[in-house]
């Protein structure tokens, strides 16, 4: 057992990102997992102030450096001579540096163990770590596909900025103690893509512990028209059809089973809000609303909700564990996934009745009517994603990965 852990994150949010939720939870199931295991926190805070509620996170001690975004219009300008040049961001070794600057104030000879985690597309923390020693005793957490390029939902094109990026990253594997994903999809490519036979990454599914948020049942808003209800929160990025599912579900309503006893409710986002609220007004069973704050959201998912849809891209292929995830497998219901017949939650999912291919509608209406009647006939229908994410899971993994650097 190690006796001090340092975990530096990016994204502590409790609303807003996937990634300040599975850190939270990370933080939190770190320090109910090993007890006597000193916790720390270096927060490298790099969106606005926001309502944190860092005292929920148990952590022994949170350090939390403000990182302004901001980019001198000097270095702006020169940047745009720069990339094309020597294929690299001044806009990025901007904020980079800063992070480089915050860590070389601090001490890390005290830990045992520093686990690494960045948030959005950019990897600053971690790429700010390349010329410290640390690194040597760090786990390295890919959170998604690093460069975007390799993301299978990615518009990014290959160009030379890629390329650079692949190489400075690449240093920054060799040189970690260990490097993780919470997908053994993407752990399998980032280990292809770094060269790392030797060293292949260890995956380390994202996490959810709702004693790390401030949510009751009390939060949720919608009242059900229907005995039960299937529902999605969310956005509509990266290639995510519910559209399909909608539809599919509709057709169902010529059931009478199912039209008496189910409901559709999508809580989204603004832009697609308006376009899906306008397609199927008019229609009973399917009620679209407006988006709410996280406390609303997470007491909807876990305490209303009987069907929670996850709705991965329409791809071939999918490497990411959804951040959603592990919210739905701790609903009180079931999760329905519509996902690429290759991808991380149909190789985890415990029950293939429950998972279809986002773009075949047959199979989605098919599948999704099988449960919705077994519902109907009062048979239990598991969460097939609960285990997997169970906070024991979580302890057997850590306990198993080799931490003597």
């Amino acid at each position: 057992m190690v006796k001090n852990v340092l975990v530096i994150a990016q994204d502590l949010r409790i609303s807003g990102t996937s990634e300040g939720i599975v850190s939270r939870s990370f933080i939190k199931r770190l320090k109910m997992i090993w007890p006597s295991t000193r916790v720390d926190v270096l927060y490298t805070r790099l969106h606005g102030v926001s309502d944190e509620k860092i005292e929920l996170l148990n952590a022994d001690n949170v350090q939390i450096e403000n990182v302004n975004r901001d980019i001198p219009s000097y270095i702006k300008w020169l940047n745009k001579f720069y990339w094309r040049s020597f294929h690299e961001s001044l806009n990025d070794a901007h904020i980079v540096n800063k992070i480089s600057n915050i860590y070389k104030s601090l001490d890390f000879s005290k830990y045992d163990v520093i686990f690494l985690r960045s948030s959005g597309q950019d990897y600053e923390n971690i790429l700010a770590a390349v010329e410290f020693d640390f690194l040597k005793k760090s786990i390295v957490n890919f959170h998604d596909p690093y460069p975007a390029f390799w993301d299978p939902g990615s518009s990014s094109n290959l160009d030379m900025l890629e390329l650079k990026k692949v190489k400075r990253m690449h240093e920054v594997v060799e040189k970690a103690g260990i490097s993780i994903s919470p997908s053994q999809l993407l752990s399998q490519d980032i280990s292809v893509l770094y060269n790392q036979s030797k060293k292949p990454l260890s995956t380390i599914p994202h996490q959810f512990e709702p004693t790390a948020f401030a949510f009751s049942k009390l939060d949720a808003e919608y009242k059900k028209n229907k005995k039960y209800s299937i529902t999605y929160h969310g956005t509509l990025q990266l290639g995510r059809d519910i559209e399909i599912i909608i539809d599919a579900f509709k057709d169902l309503l010529t059931n009478t089973l199912i039209e008496n006893n189910f409901e559709m409710i999508l809580r989204l986002k603004s832009v697609h809000y308006h376009k899906l609220a306008s397609k199927y007004s008019g229609i009973e069973n399917i009620r679209i609303l407006k988006g709410a704050k996280s406390s609303i959201c997470l007491s909807e998912q876990i305490y209303k909700s009987d069907v929670a849809l996850l709705v991965e891209n329409n791809l071939e292929y999918s490497n990411i564990l959804p951040g959603k995830l592990p919210v739905l497998a701790s609903s009180n219901g079931t999760v329905f996934s519509v996902c690429p017949d290759k991808s991380e939650s149909r190789r985890i999912i415990e029950d293939d009745r429950l998972v279809a291919n986002s773009k075949n509608k047959k199979e989605i209406q098919e599948k999704l009517s099988d449960l919705l009647l077994r519902i109907i006939n009062n048979e239990k229908v598991k969460n097939p994603y609960a285990d997997y994410f169970s906070l024991q899971s979580f302890e057997n993994i850590l306990n198993n990965l080799s931490l003597v650097f």
